[in-house]
């Protein structure tokens, strides 16, 4: 349980998946300094990040279906890999700067509520694995939404 919550933040009163994202958002962050240099390496360490969390989250929400509801709102872990797939094409590259940041946090949340095509329909399945997913999808098309602000900004900037 403590690792689905993130530590036990899953289990705020007041809207624990934001708040999950946004410490998410806080721990990147700070961890930035702590990733390799390498840009392959870089990659390879996200990814396996990404996998241990992914893989080791759909016992432990499995361990905790009662009632036949699988996503409890304690489980936050799912916001931890949609904010990881969103800022991945960022950090892959170099730190990421504060606005970029809060713009993630701000997509991701969007897409992760609003829930637009097709994210809805994997939510809806009810299993461990469309627990995880459907904030992974939300990641993907906050990722795209940031990438095109980021290389909005930048040719902004330039002119």
């Amino acid at each position: 349980m403590v690792f689905l919550s993130l530590g036990g933040v899953g289990f705020s009163p007041i809207l624990p998946g934001t708040l999950g994202s946004l410490i998410s958002t806080i721990l990147f962050f700070f961890c930035f300094p702590l990733l390799p240099h390498s840009f392959f390496l870089r990659i390879v360490f996200l990814l396996s990040i990404f996998g241990i969390l992914f893989f080791v989250s759909i016992p432990l929400i499995t361990a905790e279906k009662k009632d036949g509801q699988v996503d409890h709102h304690f489980i936050v872990v799912d916001e931890l890999l949609g904010m990881l797939t969103t800022i991945f094409p960022i950090v892959i590259f170099r730190m990421p700067l504060l606005w970029e940041i809060g713009v993630t946090f701000v997509f991701f949340r969007f897409f992760d509520i609003v829930k637009p095509l097709g994210i809805r329909t994997i939510d809806q399945k009810n299993t461990p694995i469309s627990v995880l997913l459907d904030d992974v999808f939300a990641g993907i098309y906050a990722a795209i939404c940031l990438i095109g602000t980021t290389l909005l900004v930048a040719s902004l900037s330039q002119t």
